[in-house]
């Protein structure tokens, strides 16, 4: 029994040398295509977050490719090191992967250290991609999401929004309202001081006025704080176009029948043909 115990992590010490020198390539992969390659697009870039949940991660990961523009591209980000979703990762050669050394300390809740880990993990992901990568808007998925065909056609649309006004500091795929019998038109954009999260805009103006003060956990809640939102709005969809169908992790618990009953957007508005100015603040003097 003794020899099998060894043989095992014999084994998984030699899998892990292997994926660390894989990683080594292509994180030099990522400096090349990132740094030395005109065709790749520097203000959007499409993070996924992972631990270890390899049989949500797959299904993410294949919901994403399927509408993912050639123009951007996909990082998965993974928090410690798992066996099964580190050789997962190794089957999408295409797909840029960071790892990160998983931290749940800071605080003293030690009922939900998980909230710990995720929130250093988010920090780690903003750091790496806005201040060494350069990268001006991250957009960000967990691992248990699910997207729309037009997703993408929803980001690039409304990202430019931002620009032409302050009191937007983000842009949301998700309602959290958007059950089937409270939604029905898929052009339907909205301004709401509600934080949303699941899929959302991370983007380098925003980042600068956090990344002093990231909280150690429970981040979403504290981005919903005054403090932070400052009066601001975000973006969001009538009819959501990201979707979770997790019913494993850290937040478990409040994944209930009213998110099961989120409608997820099956037909494709090209909002880039709209006129989005309606969604701009219009200050009245």
């Amino acid at each position: 029994r003794n020899e099998i115990i060894y043989l095992n992590f014999s084994k998984m010490k030699l899998f892990y040398f292997f994926f660390c020198i894989l990683l080594f390539l292509n994180q030099l992969s990522f400096q090349t295509f990132s740094y030395n390659l005109n065709s790749i697009n520097k203000d959007i870039v499409v993070a996924i977050l992972t631990y270890n949940r390899p049989y949500y991660l797959k299904k993410c990961i294949d919901s994403i490719l399927k509408y993912l523009p050639s123009q951007y591209e996909l990082v998965v980000s993974q928090d410690g090191f798992d066996e099964d979703t580190a050789y997962l990762l190794l089957q999408y050669p295409s797909i840029i992967k960071l790892m990160h050394t998983r931290d749940a300390t800071g605080g003293t809740d030690e009922e939900n250290p998980g909230y710990y880990a995720i929130a250093s993990h988010y920090k780690f992901l903003f750091k790496t991609l806005i201040e060494e990568r350069n990268y001006k808007n991250v957009i960000v998925i967990e691992d248990d999401l699910e997207i729309s065909p037009d997703f993408f056609e929803f980001f690039s649309s409304t990202i430019p929004l931002l620009s032409k006004d302050n009191t937007i500091w983000t842009i949301s795929a998700f309602n959290d309202n958007g059950q089937y019998q409270f939604v029905s038109n898929p052009e339907t954009l909205w301004r709401s001081d509600f934080f949303s999260g699941l899929g959302w805009l991370m983007t380098a103006n925003l980042w600068n006025e956090f990344k002093n003060k990231w909280p150690n956990a429970y981040w979403d809640d504290w981005m919903r704080e005054p403090a932070q939102r400052k009066g601001r709005v975000e973006i969001r969809p009538e009819i959501s176009r990201s979707k979770t169908f997790g019913f494993e992790g850290t937040s478990v618990q409040e994944v209930d029948n009213k998110l099961e009953e989120i409608l997820l957007n099956s037909k494709f508005i090209k909002f880039s043909s709209m006129n989005l100015d309606y969604l701009i603040e219009v200050l009245l003097f």
